[in-house]
């Protein structure tokens, strides 16, 4: 069905976009899932312990609620990326950023991935601009929603 979020998610989560190209900015009154118009699953209230309950319906009035709820969103939303635009970062360097987040050194990286040094050292590069990040450690807490647009 796709995927809305807050232009703050897309602060926050500077990947989103290269992770799902066709991710939506719209309202996000609620936080609900939808499955084939057939299943909602909305977040409900923090239990005691601290879990967090949900709501399933597979039929009947919430159902119905939560479809209507996400066509209004949907109807008030607008792609992340403009059209015909091309994700910030590709498959290979979505891999690079994964290593990266795990610590993983450029060589190793190139040695996991069988490209060359010179390859990593490009994709690093394209992450810290998509990251708007000036280091690997800057880059990294950015992309765990922990940077400097965690804060704004």
């Amino acid at each position: 069905m796709g995927f809305i979020t807050s232009a703050r998610t897309i602060r926050m989560h500077p990947l989103l976009t290269s992770l799902s190209p066709r991710v939506r900015v719209g309202p996000c009154a609620l936080r609900l899932v939808i499955s084939d118009s057939r299943l909602a699953v909305m977040e409900g209230p923090d239990l005691v312990d601290g879990r967090t309950m949900a709501w399933v319906a597979a039929g009947g009035e919430f159902l119905e609620r939560s479809l209507e709820a996400w066509h209004a969103a949907l109807a008030e939303s607008e792609p992340a990326l403009p059209p015909r635009t091309d994700p910030p970062l590709d498959a290979r360097q979505l891999e690079v950023a994964r290593l990266v987040c795990l610590g993983s050194t450029d060589a190793a990286i190139a040695r996991q991935l069988q490209i060359s040094r010179r390859t990593v050292a490009r994709d690093v590069s394209a992450i810290l601009d998509v990251t708007e990040a000036r280091s690997r450690s800057e880059a990294i807490l950015n992309m765990l929603g922990r940077g400097h647009h965690s804060r704004s």
